[in-house]
């Protein structure tokens, strides 16, 4: 039986140890046997949310990570700059996401 979290957050306005209270929380449901994290993309806490489990996702290659898209928007190529180096890369690429037919309504 799949065990599913769900990550619900604010924009911004986090405390400045989020990312190690998160990959804690997460270490501690997987240890409970939860493996499918779902979380939203409108936010800085859904952003720090999905890093955390990409990271730990490296060594716990068994859990899932699913992301709700409001817009089909979010799911273009974004162009980025390292180094004075042009980078092209598609955001949310190695997770699955799903859209509910809500991209006229208001988030």
């Amino acid at each position: 039986m799949r065990k599913n979290v769900a990550f619900i957050g604010h924009r911004d306005c986090l405390p400045n140890d989020i990312e190690i209270r998160l990959e804690e929380s997460i270490i501690k449901e997987i240890e409970l046997g939860s493996d499918f994290f779902t979380m939203g993309t409108h936010g800085e806490f859904d952003i720090k949310a999905l890093n955390v489990c990409k990271k730990i996702k490296n060594y716990h290659k068994h859990i899932a990570i699913e992301l709700v898209l409001t817009s089909l928007n979010q799911i273009n190529p974004v162009i980025d700059y390292y180094e004075n180096e042009k980078i092209i890369y598609t955001p949310y690429e190695n997770v699955d996401t799903i859209m509910y037919e809500i991209e006229d309504i208001h988030f």
